[in-house]
C-alpha cells in the first residue's frame, strides 16, 4: 500500500510574529494488507520572526518546517488561527497558504508568453518588448516614407515603376469598394497606412533574434523583442483606432446629426432596435479585429518556436514561409474590413436604399 506525502506551511500575522498551527488525523496502526486501525491527532505549533514570506526551501533566513501527513483513503487537515491578545499593532490576524516552491531555474524549453513582458517603467508606465518593436516599426516607416519621397520623379523608372503599379492596383480594388475613384483617392492613405502599418509589425516577427535575443532575469527569460501583432494590446488599439478614424470620416462625409442618426433612431420600434444593433455592431468590429488578427499571428509564432525547437533545421523553412504569406494575408484582410467599413459609413441611408 502506497501512502502519500503533503508539506504545507500555514502561519498566521501578528504585528512581526508569524506562527504555524497544523492538527491532523492520521493513522494509528498500519497493517502489512494495507488496512489502518485508529487514528490519533497530532499537532505542531511553531512560531517564528520575519517580515518576509514564509519558504519550505529555508530561504531568506527561515527555518525548513515540514509537516508530512500519511494518508489512507482521505485524510483532512485543519489549520487553525493562533491570536495573540496582548498586540497592539494589527486588529486581526491574516491567514496564507504557502505551498512549497521549486527555485527558479532557467528552463531548457521554448520561451512562450501569452503576454508581453515589461522590459522597464518610464515612471508607472511599463515600456513592454512588444511596444518597443512597435517603436522601431514606427520608425522604419517614416524613415523609408520620407527616404522614398525625396527619390520621386516626374518621369517614373525602377522601383518607382513598381510602386506606381502596385499604387494603380490598389486604387482599383477600392474603386471596386467605394464605386468612385475620387474616394479611393480620397481614403488611399488610411487604407494604405493601415496595411503597411499591420504588414510590417507581422512580419517583424520573422526576423532573427525576435523572440530569441534577451536577458535572464529573477523571472526567468525575457525577449528583447515581440512582434507588435502577437500582443493583443496592440491589435486592440489598431482596431480601436480604425474604428474611430471610420467613424470620423463619416462624421465629415454626412454630418454629426445624419451620422448619429444610424445609432439613434426615434421614428419607429424598428428603426430604434435596428439603430441599436448597429451600435453594438461597433463595439463588435473593434473585438474581432482585435482577437482575429491577434490570434493568427500569435498562433504562427507558436508554431515556428515548437517546430524550430524540435527539428531545427530544414524542417521550419516550409513553416516561415507559410508565416509570410499568413503575415500578408492578415494585413490584406484588416486593410479590406477597414475599407468596407468606411464605405458603409460614409454613406447615408437614403442612397443604400437606392
Amino acid at each position: 500500500m502506497l501512502f502519500d506525502s503533503l508539506e504545507t506551511t500555514v502561519y498566521t500575522k501578528i504585528a512581526n510574529w508569524r506562527f504555524l498551527f497544523c492538527k491532523t488525523a492520521v493513522p494509528s496502526e498500519f497493517h502489512l494488507d494495507g488496512t489502518t486501525r485508529g487514528y490519533e491527532q497530532r499537532s505542531i505549533p511553531v512560531r517564528y520572526s520575519s517580515d518576509s514570506k514564509a519558504k519550505l526551501s529555508g530561504e531568506s533566513g527561515l527555518p525548513q518546517i515540514p509537516f508530512s501527513c500519511y494518508t489512507f483513503g482521505v485524510f483532512l487537515i485543519e489549520m487553525e488561527e493562533i491570536l495573540h491578545t496582548t498586540t497592539t499593532e494589527s486588529t486581526g490576524t491574516e491567514a496564507l497558504l504557502l505551498h512549497e516552491e521549486v527555485p527558479e531555474t532557467h528552463a531548457s524549453g521554448p520561451h512562450i508568453s501569452l503576454k508581453a513582458e515589461t522590459l522597464f517603467h518610464i515612471g508607472s508606465f511599463p515600456v513592454t518588448n512588444s511596444l518597443l518593436s512597435t517603436f522601431f516599426v514606427i520608425v522604419l516607416l517614416v524613415v523609408a516614407g520620407g527616404f522614398f519621397k525625396k527619390r520621386l520623379a516626374l518621369i517614373p523608372r525602377g522601383f518607382q515603376n513598381l510602386f506606381e503599379a502596385i499604387l494603380e492596383g490598389a486604387l482599383g480594388l477600392m474603386d471596386s469598394v467605394l464605386g468612385e475613384r475620387a474616394k479611393s483617392e480620397k481614403y488611399l492613405p488610411l487604407i494604405a497606412t493601415i496595411f503597411l502599418f499591420v504588414l510590417i509589425s507581422n512580419w517583424s516577427g520573422l526576423i532573427p533574434g525576435v523572440g530569441s535575443i534577451g536577458i535572464y532575469g529573477e523571472h526567468g527569460f525575457t525577449p528583447l523583442f515581440r512582434a507588435p501583432s502577437a500582443d493583443l494590446n496592440f491589435t486592440l488599439a489598431v482596431a480601436l483606432t480604425t474604428i474611430v478614424a471610420v467613424n470620423l470620416l463619416a462624421v465629415i462625409a454626412l454630418g454629426f446629426r445624419m451620422h448619429a442618426g444610424k445609432f439613434f433612431n426615434f421614428k419607429n420600434p424598428i428603426f430604434f432596435s435596428v439603430g441599436i444593433l448597429e451600435l453594438i455592431s461597433e463595439f463588435a468590429k473593434i473585438i474581432s479585429f482585435s482577437f482575429r488578427l491577434f490570434g493568427n499571428v500569435f498562433a504562427g509564432e507558436v508554431l515556428l518556436t515548437i517546430t524550430a525547437f524540435l527539428v531545427p533545421y530544414v524542417v521550419p523553412l516550409p513553416f516561415l514561409f507559410l508565416e509570410v504569406f499568413v503575415g500578408f494575408i492578415q494585413a490584406l484582410v484588416f486593410a479590406m474590413l477597414a475599407l468596407v467599413f468606411l464605405a458603409t459609413s460614409t454613406v447615408s441611408h437614403e442612397a443604400e436604399a437606392h
